[in-house]
C-alpha cells in the first residue's frame, strides 16, 4: 500500500511531489531470548510482537477474541530496536545527470550527501524510469546506461558542492530501460553519490509499430496519458533507503563559478592567469570536445608559483584535472602539449572555483574592444614585462644520438636579445619530453638535457651560431632535475652578462643511435627581483618592437620548423620559423588575430 501510495504520488501531475523522505520504527528485536518455559509451550515473535503494539495502541480496552494460553511464567519485555528504515524519494530531470563519469562536466552535476552514523549500513539505491515508450513484448534493446558513482566527502565539504570528487568507492551502471538496483554496503563517514544516465527515450512512432505488430497495445495506452507520458520522458526517480540508525540523506545543489576558455594558443604554451578576488578553492580541468579527443595527447598544466594542489588524469578520455584547495594570490597556467604545433583541434579550459576568480590571456589591444565577463586585466606580476613561448620540435639521429654525458647530441642555442635591466632578472624555464608513437609500442627512452654557456666569448664568430663541441671552455648552468607529468624540466634565473650570452641546451636520451622525436619548450619572461620592484621595468620598450625580444636555432638531428610566440605589455604577436634557415625567422600574423583571440564563458550558480 505504501509503494502504490508513494508511485502514485509522484507520477500524480495533481500533487506536484518532487521529493519524499521516509522514517519508519521497525519492529523488535530477536536477539535477546527469552526464559526458558517449564510448561514447553513455545510463542512465535509476529504473535508477541502483534499482541504488544495492540496493547499499547488501545491500551486496556484492547481484548483479544480467544482467550491466551496459559505460558506459566511471564515473558520478559522484549527489546525493541534502535533502527530505522530511512529513506529519500526524490523525481531528476533527465538534463540534469551525466551521461558519464568520463564526461567533461561530471563534476558540476547535481550531487547526494550521505552521511552514515553507525558502523556499517547497508544503503539500497535505485535509478529508475518509467517504461512509456517500452513495449514488453517487444525484442528492442534498451539506449543507454543508468548508474551510480560513490565517493569519499572531505568534512569541509559538508555544506559545499564537492568539486574535488575522489576516488570512487563504488561505481556501478547498467544498461537496462527501466531500473538500476544495487546494494552497498558502507562503513561511517561521509559520502558524495552522483547518479549519472545516458538512457534515451525510444522513438515512440517505432516503439508503437513494433508493439502493434505484437497484438500489444502498452505503448498506444502510455501515449494517450499525455501527462504519464511528459513524465517519463523528462524525468528519472531516484531512491535511497536502508535499515540504520540514523543517516542523514540531502541533495546538494551547485553552487560555483565556471569559466570555460577556448583558445587556439592555449597548445602553444601561452601563459593564462587566474587572478581571484579572495581566497577560493579551485579546480582546472582541460579536456576536449569529445571523449576520447585528448587521449594520445597527454596534456600537462604548469603551475607558477608552486602552490599545494592534486593532479588526475583520467587515462579513458585523456583529460586532466588539478585541484588547488586554496588560493589566495594569482597564479600563472601554461599548457604543455605533446601534438605537431599546428593542432586541428582546440581544447577547452575548465576553471571552477567556489568565489568569484577572473581571468588574464594576452589579447590584442584596441579601443573597441571591451573585457569579457570573466576576464580581467593585466595582472601586476607581468605589468611592463615581456614573455616568450618558445615551441621547438625534432628528432634525434642515428648521427646525432649519443646518449647522456655527451655533446654529441642535437643542440639548442638560445639567445636574448632584450635583456633584464636593473632590478630585473630573466626567467627561463625548460620543458623536454619524448611523444607518445601510436605505430611504437616500445617504451619510450629517459630523456634529459644540460644547459652550458662559453666561457671564451673571443672564438664565437658573429653571424650564424656554432654547435658546442668538445674541447670548448664550458660552464654548465643547470640539468633536468624534475619531472611534471610526462615532462623533465628545470628553471633558471639570470641577471647581468649571464643573460645575454648564448644558451646551449643539448638534449640527450638513452637510446643510443636510435631515432626518437623531441619537443622542447621554452618560457621566457623578465621579472623584478625580490624587494627592487621599484626599480624595475623602467627600460622596457613602450609598445611593440619590431624583432622578438630571444632568438633560437637548432643544430644537429632533424628540427621541424619552430615557432616563438612573444606578449608585449600591450599586445601579443606570434612569430613563425621557416626551415632551412640558421636563425628562426619572424613574420608578423596580425591578420589571424581574430581567429586566435581567447573565448572565455562565464557562468555561476
Amino acid at each position: 500500500a505504501a509503494m502504490a501510495l508513494l508511485r502514485s504520488a509522484m507520477t500524480s501531475p495533481l500533487l506536484p511531489l518532487k521529493e519524499l523522505k521516509v522514517a519508519l520504527p521497525l519492529a523488535m528485536a530477536a536477539d535477546e531470548a527469552a526464559p526458558p518455559n517449564p510448561t514447553g509451550a513455545t510463542e512465535l515473535n509476529c504473535e508477541v510482537e502483534e499482541k504488544m503494539r495492540m496493547k499499547r495502541t488501545f491500551g486496556s480496552t484492547w481484548r483479544t477474541a480467544t482467550p491466551e494460553p496459559d505460558t506459566g511464567p511471564v515473558l520478559s519485555t522484549p527489546r525493541l530496536r534502535k533502527q530505522r528504515l530511512l529513506g529519500l524519494a526524490q523525481r531528476w530531470p533527465r538534463e540534469q545527470l551525466a551521461a558519464s563519469p568520463n564526461a567533461a562536466d561530471f563534476q558540476e552535476r547535481p550531487q547526494v550527501r550521505l552521511e552514515i552514523f553507525d558502523e556499517h549500513t547497508e544503503l539500497f539505491l535505485a535509478l529508475s524510469a518509467l517504461p512509456v515508450c517500452k513495449c514488453p513484448s517487444s525484442d528492442a534493446s534498451p539506449e543507454g546506461q543508468m548508474g551510480f558513482w560513490i565517493c569519499e566527502c572531505p568534512e569541509e565539504q559538508r555544506d559545499k558542492h564537492q568539486l574535488d570528487l575522489k576516488a570512487a568507492v563504488h561505481v556501478s551502471a547498467s544498461t537496462s530501460h527501466a531500473e538500476h538496483l544495487v546494494s552497498v554496503a558502507l562503513p561511517r563517514g561521509l559520502y558524495t553519490l552522483v547518479p549519472f544516465s545516458s538512457h534515451q527515450v525510444a522513438d515512440a512512432t517505432r516503439i508503437k509499430a513494433q508493439c502493434r505488430k505484437q497484438l500489444c497495445g502498452c505503448v498506444d495506452l502510455n501515449l494517450h496519458q499525455k501527462d504519464f507520458y511528459e513524465l517519463g520522458t523528462r524525468f528519472l526517480y531516484l531512491s535511497i533507503w536502508g535499515e540504520a540508525t540514523e543517516i542523514s540523506i540531502q541533495a546538494t545543489q551547485p553552487w560555483f563559478q565556471r569559466l570555460r576558455l577556448r583558445w587556439p594558443l592555449l597548445t602553444a604554451a601561452m601563459p593564462l592567469w587566474l587572478c581571484p578576488k579572495a581566497a577560493t578553492e579551485v579546480l582546472i580541468c582541460i579536456t576536449g570536445d569529445e571523449e576520447e579527443s585528448l587521449r594520445h595527447s597527454e596534456p600537462c598544466l604548469d603551475l607558477w608559483p608552486l602552490v599545494p594542489h592534486r593532479r588526475v588524469r583520467n587515462e579513458r578520455t585523456g583529460a586532466l584535472r588539478i585541484h588547488i584547495p586554496r588560493l589566495t594570490g594569482n597564479l600563472r597556467i601554461t599548457c604543455m602539449w605533446q601534438e605537431p604545433q599546428d593542432c586541428e583541434r582546440t581544447p577547452q579550459l575548465l576553471v571552477y572555483s567556489s568565489d568569484p576568480l577572473e581571468a588574464f590571456a594576452p589579447r590584442k589591444s584596441s579601443p573597441e574592444l571591451s573585457l569579457p565577463p570573466g576576464a580581467c586585466e593585466m595582472p601586476r606580476e607581468i605589468q611592463n614585462f615581456w614573455q616568450s613561448s618558445v615551441l621547438c620540435a625534432g628528432s634525434w639521429t642515428s648521427g646525432f644520438s649519443s646518449g647522456f654525458g655527451s655533446l654529441r647530441n642535437p643542440q639548442v642555442v638560445l639567445e636574448v636579445i632584450r635583456g633584464p635591466s636593473r632590478g630585473e632578472e630573466l626567467q627561463l624555464e625548460i620543458y623536454l619530453c619524448i611523444p607518445a608513437r601510436k605505430d611504437k609500442e616500445a617504451a619510450r627512452p629517459k630523456a634529459s638535457f644540460t644547459i652550458f654557456a662559453r666561457q671564451e666569448e673571443s672564438g664565437r664568430a658573429p653571424g650564424a651560431p656554432e654547435r658546442l663541441a668538445e674541447g670548448v671552455l664550458r660552464r654548465e648552468l643547470a640539468r633536468a632535475k624534475t619531472a611534471v607529468g610526462s615532462y623533465v624540466m628545470t628553471s633558471l634565473s639570470l641577471c647581468g652578462a649571464e643573460s645575454r650570452q648564448q644558451l646551449y641546451c643539448v638534449l640527450q636520451n638513452d637510446a643510443l643511435q636510435e631515432t626518437w622525436p623531441w619537443q622542447l619548450r621554452i618560457l621566457a619572461r623578465i621579472r623584478a627581483k625580490d624587494g627592487e620592484a621599484g626599480q624595475a621595468g623602467l627600460s622596457q620598450p613602450v609598445g611593440t618592437p619590431d624583432e622578438p625580444p630571444l632568438r633560437c636555432a637548432v643544430l644537429g638531428g632533424w628540427a621541424e620548423p619552430g615557432r616563438i610566440y612573444t606578449c608585449w605589455p600591450e599586445l601579443a604577436e606570434d612569430e613563425t620559423a621557416g626551415r632551412g634557415v640558421e636563425h628562426l625567422s619572424y613574420a608578423w600574423m596580425r591578420d589571424e588575430w581574430s581567429y586566435e583571440a581567447p573565448q572565455v564563458d562565464l557562468s555561476s550558480g
